[in-house]
């Protein structure tokens, strides 16, 4: 399971109209929407994190509270407000945010660190803590407790330049997460982006967003934006049961006159443990050519975008096997 710990807050979305600004209220906070995403894509995740005793936090509790998490611990704070982050959108759509976060209740977890670590497989930090002496205190007893518990840190930077005058404040936590997810623009805070997550790399996992052109995986220091090199980095071989066909569209349904691959090759050049079949086409051409193979292949849910209801469970649970 995956515990995230950190802020949850109201997202206020201004929106101009006639010379007058209305706030739409959202939930927010960058390692609870970590959780939120988790669940929806059937994973276990936990949240761990802290609200005010006023409308906006227990709105957001019972919010958080039918999001389908793990575990869920927010205490409400009788002493402090919830935090506020009112969103501005200029006419390109870019966002500039204003904080109403001054000991507001998300500085102010008190959560066991060591019981977080015992009941997570990675403890994901979220980075508001860091705005503080105290919250940076808490986030280097989360760290410490997931090093003793032999569990990993991940850790989103989600730099806001009007709460993290120094962006070097981020220095030791960027070090010492297992997991590092950054855009290009806060690397650049610290040099050239890509030279950037590839040195912070070294002996981890370091996710680079790369705006409108996607994104990057840098593993041990290797560049993975090369889809080619990340199936290598992770040994995984990609084929095509059909080496080649006529076909009209992209529907399998479609497939007519095809060659099927020479699979018996593939197997007697590379150490292949697990053959994983992507949909029932491939599952049926894969079986009807192949019998003897049947005892190395499984079929999984295909990952075709006409697939609307697709659940990534079976490939996780098969490849987590393996990698």
């Amino acid at each position: 399971m995956v515990i995230c710990v950190g802020e949850i807050l109201a997202d206020m979305i201004g929106r101009a109209s006639g010379g007058v600004t209305y706030y739409e209220r959202r939930a927010g906070g960058a390692p609870f929407n970590v959780a939120c995403g988790i669940a929806h894509f059937k994973g276990q995740a936990g949240f761990v994190g802290r609200v005010g005793d006023d409308a906006i936090g227990r709105w957001l509790a019972v919010y958080a509270a039918a999001r389908g998490l793990a575990g869920l611990d927010i205490a409400v704070d009788r002493a402090r407000n919830t935090t506020l982050a009112f969103v501005e959108l200029d006419e390109a759509g870019e966002r500039t945010f204003s904080f109403y976060r001054k000991d507001t209740a998300d500085a102010f977890i008190d959560a066991d660190p060591a019981d977080i670590a015992v009941r997570a497989d990675i403890v994901h930090v979220g980075s508001l803590l860091l705005s503080s002496d105290r919250g940076r205190a808490y986030a280097d007893s989360l760290f410490d407790a997931a090093a003793r518990a032999g569990k990993k840190v991940s850790f989103d930077m989600n730099y806001r330049a009007g709460l993290f005058p120094d962006p070097s404040v981020f220095r030791p936590y960027l070090g010492r997460a297992d997991i590092v997810k950054l855009s290009s623009d806060e690397a650049a805070l610290f040099g050239e982006p890509v030279a950037v997550a590839r040195r912070l790399s070294r002996g981890k996992i370091v996710a680079l967003t790369l705006g409108a052109q996607g994104s990057a995986m840098c593993i041990d220091g290797g560049y993975a934006a090369d889809k080619r090199r990340l199936l290598e980095d992770c040994r995984v071989a990609l084929w095509d049961v059909v080496a080649s066909c006529e076909i009209e569209g992209s529907l399998d349904k479609n497939i007519r006159a095809y060659e099927i691959a020479d699979i018996p090759r593939l197997l007697r050049a590379c150490p292949i443990e697990k053959i994983a079949l992507n949909g029932g086409t491939a599952h049926i051409l894969f079986i009807r050519h192949f019998p003897a193979l049947a005892p190395l292949a499984e079929k999984l849910p295909s990952t075709s975008p006409a697939h609307t209801k697709f659940d990534p469970a079976p490939w996780r649970a098969l490849f987590g096997k393996y990698l």
